[in-house]
């Protein structure tokens, strides 16, 4: 089953975020990953900002940045996550496809896509698709994972893919765009947190920060298209 078809199943929308982020260590881990899209919104501030959450799955990261004051609107190809959404969050909602963008060109401040990339092999096209969408000066912000348990070859319907920092550094090159920001989080697999206490988490939490970077789980990264960068490959 590809990956539209997965996330456009009721059974698995009813309990995503369950599986997910599950008792006070999952909430910790989700606390955690909003607040560093946050951070990275605010430490790279663009004028009359509008953020673009997508996809937008289940609306967490909509709620969570329309409490802190920041005007979301959400994309998402699978209808029965913008109905979870849509209880989530008051934001405007629009089916489409992140490869296949129903936006015009150069007209976004920021786009949010959060836990999105690593579901593919390729993501250059991705990266083509939104840097079309931003306007100059216009922002990224995205996760990869550096290494997962569910990248191994056992996992055959391979549900992670790794994707370097060398890696998305050329391809953010290539396309004329620079990286702003970089955010390296996570000793373990964050879907392991959940399985501890609390304290452990906050444990893992701290050691996080005596951790060398190439060490870390996760990178979040913050992307910059160029004044005139244009949208077409260099």
């Amino acid at each position: 089953m590809d990956k539209k078809a997965s996330y456009s199943q009721q059974e698995l929308v009813q309990h995503y975020e369950q599986k997910r982020f599950q008792g006070e260590s999952g909430k910790f881990v989700n606390q955690k990953e909003l607040s560093i899209v946050h951070k990275l919104i605010l430490e790279n501030p663009i004028e009359r900002l509008t953020v673009l959450d997508s996809p937008c799955g289940t609306g967490r990261l909509s709620h969570f940045l329309e409490a802190n004051g920041i005007k979301v609107i959400g994309i998402d190809y699978s209808e029965a996550m913008l109905k979870k959404s849509k209880n989530n969050c008051d934001s405007l909602l629009i089916r489409g496809d992140i490869m296949n963008f129903p936006i015009k060109d150069a007209s976004l401040d920021c786009l949010v896509s959060l836990r999105f990339m690593f579901h593919y092999r390729e993501v250059e096209p991705i990266f083509y698709q939104i840097k079309r969408a931003l306007r100059d000066e216009g922002t990224l912000i995205f996760d990869t994972f550096n290494w997962s348990p569910k990248a191994n070859f056992l996992f055959r319907d391979q549900r992670v893919f790794i994707h370097t920092r060398a890696k998305i550094r050329a391809i953010v090159e290539n396309l004329a765009m620079q990286v702003v920001d970089e955010v390296d989080c996570f000793v373990i697999s964050p879907m392991l947190y959940r399985l501890f206490p609390l304290y452990l988490a906050k444990s893992l939490d701290f050691l996080e920060t005596k951790a060398p970077s190439w060490l870390l789980v996760r990178s979040f990264w913050c992307v910059k298209k160029s004044k005139h960068a244009g949208n077409t490959r260099s």
